[in-house]
């Protein structure tokens, strides 16, 4: 008897929280699925084929959550490389990482279907924040199946910083006339929970993806968990 009331509270609870409107932002690799080895391959192939450089794969990987053009300057210019290939190598990568999405079947990471179904149910709005451009990010978004969950979808443009990606979320959203009462950016990298918090949105990191649980409590997210499953603590937090 307990623990059907106990159950039929957290039932009542969870119908409070769901009655305030908030804007879910996420990010897509490491966050819903994992894609990163992929983009380290595809780039590691066209660094060696345009460049005739071998990069470790390291490289790239402590790269990922930046936007690709910001990211790939640097990298240009940390091995002494002219900017102007950039687009040469970009297409070849480009071509390699589609093919590999066309070849596989990544399924989305453990929760995450579990808590898009139950933030659908209770109709709370949610967007897609991607250091991805548009053309990658729309790839992955139809190799993952999970285009109908989401009303707003913002790419890396250019060299706008992470957080211009977050903003331009909120405005869509609004432009749409989407009602929220508050904003949420998950993430699995330092760098999604500094897009947030220098947007004002509270912040939830997700240790799904390259960096640790003790890497992401270190940027003071308002939430750090191990993996999706644990979702009900988003839900809790945004309340």
């Amino acid at each position: 008897m307990c623990l059907i009331l106990t159950k039929y509270k957290k039932l009542m609870e969870i119908n409070v929280i769901m009655d305030k409107k908030t804007l879910y932002l996420f990010d897509i690799d490491g966050t819903l699925s994992n894609f990163l080895d992929f983009h380290a391959e595809a780039y590691q192939y066209a660094y060696k084929k345009v460049l005739g450089k071998t990069i470790p794969k390291e490289d790239f990987y402590r790269n990922f959550g930046i936007p690709g053009l910001i990211w790939n300057k640097k990298l240009f210019k940390e091995i002494g490389c002219d900017e102007k290939k950039i687009p040469e190598v970009y297409k070849e990568y480009r071509s390699y990482f589609f093919n590999l999405l066309d070849n596989s079947n990544v399924p989305l990471l453990e929760g995450v279907k579990e808590f898009l179904d139950f933030l659908k149910q209770n109709k709370q709005p949610l967007g897609i924040v991607t250091g991805n451009s548009e053309d990658k990010g729309v790839k992955i978004i139809e190799t993952m199946k999970i285009k109908e969950y989401f009303q707003v979808f913002s790419y890396a443009v250019g060299e706008n910083p992470r957080s211009w990606i977050v903003e331009e979320a909120i405005s869509k959203a609004k432009d749409k006339n989407i009602g929220f009462d508050n904003v949420v950016v998950i993430g699995d990298t330092p760098m999604d929970v500094e897009s947030g918090k220098q947007t004002g949105t509270l912040t939830v990191a997700v240790a799904t993806g390259r960096f640790s649980r003790k890497q992401l409590i270190e940027t003071n997210a308002d939430l750090v968990i191990d993996s999706m499953t644990e979702y009900m603590k988003i839900v809790e937090l945004v309340q």
